[in-house]
């Protein structure tokens, strides 16, 4: 990613989390990252393509961070418990971004965001399963669909906690 693209999605989030998707408008974006509207268009097709970027640039920032646990000498649950912690703590980082988002339900789900989000589920469910068989062994194996869900739905209802209220977080 180039570095102008990365300034554009930083200033994105900012405004996003601040003003909402619906009332930040490209002129507001491109005076935040100190460029042009013209030269928003160089490197966004458009305000939806920029909000694809961001999802993309914000999971793999959380992949990086999570997956630097790898490279630990720790034990299958402690890996788990500090990755786990980082979701956390990347979820607080941009709390607002999130509130925001969800409490307008501002984000307009085309079918290019659609498979961004359904693809990113499935990863997430996946690293579930593989953290819980790591954790409990072969014997869990028949039960791990239905421990991930459980996990995700745990992290739903977290969340919305954040959502409701913010304050916890502070």
């Amino acid at each position: 990613m180039k570095e102008k693209e990365k300034i554009i999605i930083e200033a994105a989030i900012k405004l996003f989390a601040k003003k909402g998707y619906t009332a930040t408008s490209v002129q507001d974006i491109a005076t935040d990252s100190g460029i042009s509207k013209g030269a928003f268009y160089l490197y966004f097709k458009s305000k939806e393509k920029l909000l694809e970027s961001l999802l993309i640039y914000y999971f793999d920032q959380l992949t990086e961070e999570i997956m630097q646990w790898d490279n630990k000498n720790l034990t299958a649950r402690e890996k788990f418990k500090a990755q786990i912690n980082t979701t956390i703590d990347m979820l607080i980082q941009h709390k607002d971004f999130i509130i925001t988002q969800t409490r307008e339900q501002t984000i307009p789900i085309n079918e290019s965001i659609k498979e961004l989000l359904f693809t990113k589920q499935i990863e997430m469910n996946e690293f579930y399963r593989k953290s819980l068989s790591s954790i409990y062994g072969e014997e869990m194996t028949p039960y791990l669909w239905d421990l991930s869900q459980l996990l995700d739905g745990l992290f739903h209802s977290y969340v919305k906690i954040l959502i409701i209220d913010k304050e916890i977080f502070k």
